[in-house]
């Protein structure tokens, strides 16, 4: 089941927390009003319109001046196979408590956290984003990761994103399962590794129901120049494919299109491949983008992507699978910039999610791993919200125009605080865009950014 978070008034989330699945309406009212003192038909007809919504309900808050978006088919009956994970009354009381800002959008408590498991991996990708400079020689010993999982459960986050590195080199990756699974937390795993009989078997006995396989090619010569492997790498992913399918696991397949790849005979040879797999679910191609940590000469070119788009235009409905290209970095015109900005994705990174090193060190964003300006906390030595609520976090969070470097022009923009600590700059595009030192910059989509100097857009030819 999708879930998601959004901003809510403290006493609309107290109100709601009664919705446990565990009482009726009738029920809920009846309390209600006992605590409250006011007629149950009131509150009968104020729960109503969000009972099985075909819309979303607007719901003003009184002596407060924002109206509360509730989404569609925002409370409805409980199914008997899922529990609920709800806000709990006690923290919801902690929550009203506090000298609340109902201005900001930051969040009390995180509502997701990203565990990364290591930094190892079976292949050496040319594309690769990941940091692997730093050897990571004291990890986080298993004991204290349950600990965090339950204080995670504890505090009502609502999900935990298990990533590396290789999910199958980390060492207790069956234990790890067993633990998310005790708070209800399911990890969605994404592999290079090629899975052998006894590893699918494990996921068969841990209930796993679907994977992502990360899948460029069934070249074996483009798979070699992209990731550095041997001849037999292909076949051994070939077999855990066919291992997968017959366990009846659901497969998603992620490629990432490079210069080796990109021709339209590489795209149908694997879409043709996967064909004959009644599990695989969906294949997701990603143009490979700029990474901070290796050398961009892999690039293919927005041109070639086009063709591949429009190739899998025509042919997708030949397959069972769902297809998709996603969009690649291209450099817009400064008339698109201040159209498409206002528009661009919530950074969530030190809003409502944070990112767990492999040692413990906590950092806001993935791909921003030891740098040592948003290093955040040590889980290792603070608990969640002593690392949320901490000096470093906030200190982030609120980062000041006065900080920011004369050369870059987040220094004298009029619309730094409501960027910030609105949607936010992307902290990770801008080291990808301008380099490591230069944090304190708009990222490159942002109308007032600099030109691009770092090879960091796809060539058009």
């Amino acid at each position: 089941m999708d879930s998601f978070s959004w901003i809510i008034h403290p006493y609309l989330a107290y109100l709601l927390s009664e919705f446990t699945g565990e009482r009726t309406l009738k029920q809920i009212c009846e309390k209600l009003s006992d605590e409250f003192d006011l007629p149950e038909n009131e509150l009968l007809e104020s729960f109503l319109p969000l009972i099985y919504n075909s819309e979303t309900v607007f719901v003003p808050v009184m002596n407060i001046s924002r109206i509360f978006p509730f989404p569609k088919n925002f409370l409805v009956k409980k199914e008997k196979d899922i529990r609920p994970n709800v806000l709990s009354r006690e923290i919801v009381e902690k929550i009203l408590a506090q000298d609340l800002d109902l201005t900001g959008v930051r969040a009390y408590i995180p509502d997701s956290m990203t565990f990364m498991l290591n930094n190892k991996c079976v292949v050496d990708c040319e594309y690769c984003y990941a940091d692997k400079s730093v050897k990571v020689t004291n990890p986080l010993p298993f004991a204290r990761v349950k600990e965090i999982i339950s204080e995670a459960a504890s505090l009502g986050i609502r999900n935990i994103d298990v990533n590396g590195g290789e999910f199958f080199l980390y060492p207790y990756w069956e234990e790890l399962i067993d633990e998310l699974r005790k708070y209800d937390y399911e990890p969605y795993i994404s592999t290079k590794h090629p899975l052998t009989e006894d590893m699918v078997n494990a996921l068969v006995r841990k209930n796993i129901k679907a994977i992502q396989l990360s899948v460029d090619s069934v070249n074996s010569d483009e798979l070699k120049k992209m990731l550095n492997v041997g001849d037999d790498y292909l076949v051994k992913v070939k077999k855990g494919v066919e291992l997968l399918n017959k366990a009846k696991i659901e497969i998603a397949i992620k490629p990432v299109i490079t210069k080796y790849n990109d021709s339209i005979e590489s795209v149908k040879n694997l879409l043709d491949y996967f064909s004959q797999f009644e599990m695989v679910e969906c294949i997701r191609f990603a143009p490979g983008t700029y990474s901070i940590y290796k050398p961009f000469t892999f690039s293919s070119t927005v041109k070639k992507i086009d063709e591949i788009k429009n190739f899998i235009e025509k042919n997708k409905a030949k397959y069972h699978f769902k297809t998709v290209v996603q969009g690649e970095e291209v450099d817009s015109p400064i008339e698109e910039k201040r159209e498409a900005f206002p528009n661009r994705s919530l950074c969530s990174g030190n809003q409502s999610t944070f990112l767990l090193l492999p040692d413990g060190k906590v950092t806001l964003c993935e791909q921003l791993y030891w740098h040592p300006f948003f290093i955040m906390g040590d889980l290792s030595l603070q608990s969640i919200m002593e690392v949320w609520n901490g000096e470093k976090a906030l200190a982030l969070w609120n980062y000041s125009q006065e900080e920011v470097r004369e050369e870059s022009p987040c220094k004298q923009c009029d619309e730094f605080d409501d960027c910030r600590r609105g949607k936010g700059n992307c902290w990770r595009v801008a080291i990808a865009a301008y380099g490591n030192e230069n944090y304190d910059y708009p990222s490159p989509n942002c109308p007032k950014s600099l030109p691009v100097t770092r090879p960091y857009f796809m060539p058009n030819e």
